[in-house]
């Protein structure tokens, strides 16, 4: 068999089943975004509507007689959406099903013939709002029934709305199927021929280095593949790389053990040391409580210490990539702290031993009189420094983390008002360990 014919019998084939694994694929990912695409639309209807008419139910529904209607206000809003772009028409029912309002499209090239046994391309449905994509002869369109709950009762809201830009997307992905399958088969030809230019002019180099290995050249590695000429010119000396190659990966994968080992080791007497992790200070009514929070804890450090009648609380991250030499420096620097707690300029001496070794420092100032001062440093610059103002019963959070979870810190103590402090503290922990690793320090004035 010629190296064309292997080639195009196994490549063609190959490409073939890659072009419709692609395919499947690629209609399955753009038939799930069309779906988005539908439930957003959907969605988008069905919040808008629920949104403005059950908050107004009182001035867009009214009881006359004993009979449910619509009142001249929401009529004119109505008016408005059927006007907007792909509606063609809008009906209001009340709980037996009775028609209080009806709208269509002032459209003219819009067909408003009803339907009869449509073919559904797709249903959903989503907190009271029911919708549906329905074609029919080529057409399409998309219902959605909205239920508007009232002191009245329940209101029906069903919107029709032009389909045809979905069915235009599912006849345009249809069709790249079959175009996505094709190329596959062009590519297979165009790489078996290339495939084949290549081979030829490989058997002719390994031809060359085989004749110069015989004479002598040991250097020399010679291919070996699934073509007869590849493993006649190439097989013995690939079984003595292949010894060769096998030394050298047991070697290397002995030297790789010993690092993980002696990494694994200093990591587990790390975290073996951290067992005690939260620190508190109090003066006053003021309590701080900080706590190493998240998994990846060996970058950080965070200590204590007392000059004179001030508090102090310090924090930061250590510049240093590798987790073992991270967890050792920062294991160095609290050690250091809790030796130097009496020092009268522990800041300056800290950034004095350990330089730009220290990626980020910051500390609290607890006075004896109940106040609080939060400084930010940089290298030997003071990028901020503030006094928190702590109103009673209030608690001010400090962490190394965006802005983003700070407001969703920010948000879930608005909401949690009544727990106590220390399950507030734990249910926050919590939450900024799922997020990244960091040291949380609360600040809580007691009235």
């Amino acid at each position: 068999m010629t190296l064309f014919r292997q080639n195009l019998l196994s490549l063609v084939p190959l490409f073939f089943i890659l072009g419709v694994l692609y395919a499947l694929i690629s209609y399955h990912l753009q038939t799930k975004e069309l779906k988005w695409a539908i439930d957003q639309e959907a969605m988008a209807i069905g919040h808008t509507i629920q949104s403005f008419a059950e908050h107004n139910a009182d001035r867009y529904f009214d009881t006359i007689d004993g009979f449910m209607d619509v009142t001249p206000e929401f009529e004119l809003i109505l008016n408005r959406i059927i006007r907007q772009f792909r509606n063609q028409s809008i009906t209001v029912k009340n709980t037996e099903g009775d028609v209080l309002h009806e709208l269509t499209t002032s459209d003219k090239q819009i067909d408003l013939t009803p339907w009869e046994n449509p073919e559904i391309l797709y249903e959903s449905s989503f907190e009271g709002t029911h919708y549906y994509l329905a074609r029919h002869d080529w057409k399409a369109r998309m219902y959605v029934d909205v239920d508007i709950q009232t002191d009245d009762g329940i209101y029906s809201i069903s919107i029709i709305r032009d389909g045809r830009e979905y069915i235009a997307r599912i006849i345009t992905l249809r069709q790249w199927i079959g175009v996505e399958v094709l190329i596959s088969i062009l590519i297979g030809i165009v790489v078996s021929i290339v495939l084949t230019l290549f081979v030829r002019n490989r058997i002719k180099k390994l031809k060359t280095l085989s004749e110069s290995f015989l004479g002598g050249n040991a250097n020399l590695k010679l291919d070996q593949g699934s073509i007869t000429e590849f493993n006649d010119l190439g097989s013995t000396l690939n079984i003595l790389v292949h010894v060769f190659h096998k030394n050298m990966d047991w070697y290397r994968k002995s030297i790789q053990q010993k690092e993980q080992d002696r990494t694994s080791h200093n990591l587990a007497e790390f975290i073996k040391s951290e067992t005690k992790k939260a620190l508190s200070l109090n003066a006053g009514k003021v309590q701080i409580w900080a706590e190493y929070v998240g998994n990846e804890l060996h970058p950080l450090f965070m200590g204590q210490a007392t000059v004179g009648s001030t508090k102090m609380l310090i924090w930061g991250s250590v510049n240093q990539e590798d987790p073992v030499e991270a967890a050792l420096l920062s294991e160095g620097i609290k050690q250091y702290l809790d030796r130097a707690t009496a020092d009268a300029d522990i800041i300056s001496s800290l950034r004095s031993v350990f330089g730009s070794r220290l990626h980020e420092l910051q500390f609290l100032e607890l006075t004896e009189s109940g106040t609080v001062t939060h400084v930010t440093l940089n290298n030997s610059e003071v990028v901020s420094k503030r006094d928190l103002k702590l109103d009673p019963g209030s608690i001010h959070w400090i962490h190394g983390l965006n802005d983003s979870v700070s407001e969703k810190i920010e948000m879930y103590c608005q909401n949690a008002t009544e727990l106590p402090s220390d399950q507030l503290f734990s249910d926050i922990t919590k939450i900024v360990g799922w997020l990244g690793s960091t040291i949380l320090i609360s600040v809580q004035y007691e009235a």
